[in-house]
C-alpha cells in the first residue's frame, strides 16, 4: 500500500475520534522522510 494511503486511512481514523500510539516508527520511516522531501522540494 502507498504511503499516501495510509495518512489518508490515519486522517480519516483521527477524524473519527480514533486516536493512535507508536506513530514514531512511521514518521521516522525513510519512505517518510523521502516523501516529505518530495514534497517539500516540489513547493514553489
Amino acid at each position: 500500500m502507498p504511503k499516501e494511503n495510509i495518512y489518508n486511512d490515519l486522517y480519516e481514523s483521527a477524524k473519527n475520534g480514533e486516536t493512535f500510539t507508536n506513530l514514531m516508527p512511521l514518521v521516522l520511516s525513510r519512505e517518510n522522510i523521502l516523501l516529505a522531501y518530495r514534497n517539500i522540494k516540489n513547493n514553489a
